[in-house]
């Protein structure tokens, strides 16, 4: 949907309404990722800067909800990502074009 590539740890997967579109996650700024060579081209861990990425839609998924892509293998996703309606956590929509700009390169189909 939209010719996004899925990016872990930087994509979400949203309703279709908000494809293409940024969040800030302050529970994810500072959190270091244990990468693996899935998640960086390198291999190297990383301190997420807590911005994601609407670049895929799920199924079932409807505002508020959202998917956290952690890639496709071990990696567990953020301690504060829970699969149940409960267990929330927040989210604020980016509408800084440099930061749009950025996580939409880092998503784009090469």
């Amino acid at each position: 949907m939209g010719g996004y590539r899925l990016v872990p740890y930087r994509t979400i997967a949203v309703d279709k309404a908000h494809v293409g579109r940024a969040y800030f996650i302050p529970a994810l700024r500072g959190l270091t990722i244990d990468s693996g060579v899935e998640t960086t081209p390198d291999g190297m861990s990383f301190v997420h800067d807590g911005y994601v990425f609407g670049a895929d839609v799920g199924g079932a998924i409807q505002y508020p909800h959202i998917d956290f892509f952690t890639g496709f293998s071990h990696l567990p996703p953020p301690p504060f990502v829970k699969s149940s309606p409960k267990s929330t956590f927040t989210a604020y929509r980016v509408t800084d074009p440099a930061i749009i700009a950025k996580l939409k390169k880092m998503h784009a189909i090469k």
